[in-house]
């Protein structure tokens, strides 16, 4: 599903129409890509479904709705632009954490956590990246004063940090390897070559 014209292939695309846009305008450069289209107004003969309704934000509401009521597990929304960066982050933390917390319980459990080291080594990596990036972001330009430099924030290292995160995915084990064992070994797949 997709309300947006730059729809991935084998999406459904809804039009949207607003004050100053309109998106059934791009529906007939989408419909060769996308499996279907929701809009408000026939649309002639066009290569994929074609699902009319009378208001297209209403029915994007109502798959919301519908999409919402098959899950089982609480959803959390994040909107506006004051704190999200940082409750996406402390979320990642708590994420971080609990794959530490199943890393550390397997061992005691006398196993090897294989897998499970794999995971946290793979998203550790990924999340120093991000925070690495969201630190130098915050600190505006000065952050890339390396240490030792005058005026460099906290001593420089955030921008050491940010250099060194990709050390990171290489030491103990490349990510591509952390992918391949946790797609072999967790998830059953076959050999990735």
């Amino acid at each position: 599903m997709s309300a947006d014209y730059t729809a991935a292939d084998g999406c459904w695309f809804v039009a949207l129409a607003g004050p100053g846009f309109d998106d059934h305008r791009n529906v007939a450069g989408l419909a060769d890509r996308v499996v279907g289209v929701v809009v408000e107004q026939a649309m002639g003969d066009l290569p994929c479904g074609v699902v009319e309704v009378a208001d297209t934000w209403q029915a994007l509401r109502d798959l919301a709705t519908a999409a919402r009521g098959r899950l089982t597990v609480p959803v959390v929304g994040i909107t506006g632009s004051v704190g999200k960066t940082t409750t996406r982050a402390l979320t990642q933390l708590e994420v971080a954490r609990m794959l530490q917390r199943r890393v550390i319980s397997e061992a005691l459990k006398d196993r090897v956590p294989t897998v499970e080291s794999s995971q946290y080594k793979l998203y550790m990596n990924e999340l120093g990246q991000r925070v690495a990036n969201w630190a130098l972001d915050l600190m505006g330009p000065a952050a890339q004063l390396k240490p030792g430099e005058e005026d460099a924030p906290v001593g420089g290292r955030f921008e050491r940090s940010y250099r060194y995160t990709v050390v990171d995915t290489i030491g103990g084990g490349t990510s591509e390897i952390q992918k391949n064992i946790i797609a072999r070994r967790g998830l059953g797949l076959p050999r990735n070559f």
